[in-house]
């Protein structure tokens, strides 16, 4: 294991599923400290006022369009590196709403060394 002179603060943002199980094998604690997981955009809200992180990943699959909005405001008001993850069919409609915004688009269905490379891009 690799020791790094920097590590990136993260915030999980997902609603209920094995999304952020799956999602912590990319993120080594050496890279990726501290991860905080939250259930709810309110929640999420909340947090981002209290704290910043150098990364948001949002994947909140009941509603791309309310995780869209959340994604947009929080890189509106600059906070953090935001990752938004999206369904695959609507991955291009999407990406060009928020991509001006400065939000970082995926598709959901991505394989483990692109999910890593997406975060090391980001």
């Amino acid at each position: 294991m690799v020791f790094r002179d920097r590590s990136y603060s993260v915030l999980l943002v997902c609603g209920k599923g094995k999304f952020d199980e799956q999602v912590m094998r990319f993120l080594p604690y050496n890279e990726f400290y501290p991860v905080k997981k939250i259930n709810a955009l309110s929640e999420a809200r909340r947090e981002l006022i209290e704290k910043t992180y150098d990364i948001v990943i949002v994947n909140w699959q009941a509603s791309d369009s309310e995780g869209k909005n959340f994604a947009c405001d929080m890189a509106g008001k600059g906070k953090g590196a935001i990752l938004l993850m999206v369904d695959n069919e609507r991955y291009d409609g999407i990406y060009f709403d928020v991509v001006s915004l400065g939000v970082f688009c995926i598709p959901r269905r991505l394989s483990g060394g692109e999910f890593s490379a997406a975060l090391r891009m980001i």
